[in-house]
């Protein structure tokens, strides 16, 4: 289970919102994660838990206690004089009360009305301001996620290095052949750092092929093929390699294609 989904599951157990299985799996995810983990989980959890900031700062006049008592008190004495009224003898000999038409609204009722309607505005308000926090909750878990799969992508040794340290350069391949669709939205770079004992490949929608096995290559002076390099195994979506091989900002690269009876094919070259 990955940083973001504890941290979702997370928010919705404080919110009791977890079934069972599902509250199973957190506990054992979280009891199995890394003491860094649970820490950054718990805080994320009591930020995002706390919704006081989001309910509105409603403060009701000082004088509506006084109001809605006298209302109260005003209907009383109107049903009161209510039970006063004449009556008469039904048909089957029973006393029944004298019913007199109305055309006024009880003010009890009024009153009672007039309180449901500020309380259903109250809530409009606070479910408003929730959907907007659930909102932003959702876009930081997707932020988080991106970050999750670059940091995976990088690997966690050379992520600092790579986002942060001045001494990190690259090298970028672009599709050596634009008319061909394959690798038209395919992303390669070869990232190069003095400290680090060989190179990164970092590559995005570098599909592979059945049979074919891709290479990174080390060019000579005159763009030809030598013999240093280092089979790169292209997978779906982002991902990152570790390349035995000395880069620097001389250094030329290409990616070149074997198939079994095939001449090999440069497909990624450097600009």
């Amino acid at each position: 289970m990955t940083t973001h989904e504890l941290i979702e599951l997370a928010v919705l157990n404080t919110l009791a919102l977890l079934e069972d299985d599902e509250q199973e799996q957190f506990n054992r995810a979280f009891a199995a994660a890394p003491p860094s983990v649970q820490a950054h989980v718990r805080r994320e959890q009591t930020r995002f838990s706390d919704i006081e900031a989001l309910l509105p700062q409603v403060e009701p006049p000082a004088d509506l206690r006084a109001k809605v008592v006298q209302a109260i008190r005003a209907a009383m004495a109107e049903a009161a004089a209510q039970a006063g009224l004449d009556h008469k003898i039904n048909a089957a000999g029973h006393l029944t009360k004298l019913m007199i038409p109305s055309r006024r609204v009880s003010p009890l009722w009024r009153a009672s009305a007039l309180g449901f309607a500020t309380a259903a505005g109250v809530m409009v308000v606070a479910i408003i301001q929730l959907q907007i926090s659930f909102r932003d909750i959702d876009q930081t878990l997707r932020a988080d996620r991106d970050m999750q799969s670059t940091i995976t992508s990088i690997g966690p040794k050379h992520v600092d290095d790579v986002l942060f340290d001045p001494r990190t350069a690259k090298h970028v391949l672009v599709d050596a052949d634009p008319t061909d669709e394959k690798f038209v939205h395919a992303r390669v770079a070869v990232h190069f750092n003095d400290e680090w004992d060989g190179a990164q490949f970092y590559a995005m929608n570098f599909e592979p092929e059945d049979g074919v096995e891709y290479r990174l290559i080390v060019l000579d002076k005159n763009g030809l093929p030598t013999s240093k390099y280092v089979t790169i195994q292209a997978r779906f979506g982002r991902f990152g390699q570790r390349v035995a091989l000395n880069v620097d900002a001389d250094t030329r690269l290409a990616v070149y294609a074997y198939a079994p009876g095939e001449k090999p094919e440069a497909v990624f070259i450097m600009v």
